[in-house]
Parts: C-alpha cells; sequence; structure tokens
C-alpha cells in the first residue's frame, strides 16, 4: 500500500484508449442525446449524471462515483473552447484520463474508502509527476 511502481505501469495501459470504449459507446451517445438535446454538449452537472450512470454499470473501475465539482474540473481540463460544456467527441480523453486516475488513486486506497492519507496523497502525487506523460 501506497507506493505506485512506475516500472510495473505499462505506458499503454495508461494511454490506450479503453479497449470496451466501443462497446459503452452507443449508451454514451444515448446519455449525452438525453442531458444535451441536439447539440450533445452537457454541463457539470449533465456530466455527474452521466458519469455515474456510467460508473454503477462499469464494474472494471474501483469507484462509482464522481462529484459535481470534479466534473467541473473535468470538463475545464478537456473543453478547449471554454465554453463550460463537454461535447460527445470529448468524452473519450476524459473518460480515458478518469480510468487512469482512478486505477492510480485506488492503488493507494485498497479499502476502497474513497479516500487516502495525506502522506499517501504527497507520495501520489509525486509518483505520478513521473507517470504524467503517460496519462495525457
Amino acid at each position: 500500500m501506497g507506493r505506485i511502481d512506475a516500472g510495473s505501469i505499462l505506458p499503454q495501459a495508461l494511454s490506450d484508449p479503453d479497449p470496451q470504449f466501443d462497446t459503452i459507446l452507443p449508451r454514451i451517445r444515448r446519455l449525452f442525446y438525453e442531458a444535451g438535446g441536439d447539440s450533445m454538449a452537457v454541463d457539470a452537472f449533465q456530466l455527474d449524471s452521466i458519469l455515474n450512470t456510467l460508473l454503477k454499470e462499469d464494474h472494471r473501475l474501483p469507484y462509482t462515483m464522481v462529484s459535481t465539482d470534479a466534473c467541473r474540473a473535468l470538463i475545464a481540463m478537456r473543453n478547449d473552447r471554454y465554453t463550460g460544456r463537454l461535447i460527445e467527441s470529448e468524452f473519450q480523453p476524459m473518460w480515458s484520463l478518469l480510468r487512469c486516475w482512478s486505477r492510480m488513486f485506488a492503488a493507494f486506497d485498497p479499502q476502497r474508502a474513497g479516500y487516502i492519507t495525506c502522506l499517501d496523497f504527497r507520495i501520489l502525487i509525486e509518483q505520478v509527476g513521473r507517470l504524467h506523460h503517460r496519462c495525457t
């Protein structure tokens, strides 16, 4: 617990798209259309609903909830148009990034409590700095 062996994490495992993304893509498109209408653009509240629906259904990820504030941050990181909304085509890179960070966070949270200690967080951030280029 508390250490990520940077050598044991394969770069392609962090940066490659979700191999099952094509399987869930029709579901994603439907959720985006239901939330955003014809524009298929969603704000943080709508993304919160979409992500939490997908995370509850996808048992490969260790966590099943994302906060609205986290959704705002995800949109800010991936929204190059500065609209405060995420379009469906921007979702896949964001989904890959979320999966990457979720797996790294889970390495420090083996009990799946949903939080880590300050010391583990510091170690995580140091190690992520070495792995960051693999996640983006």
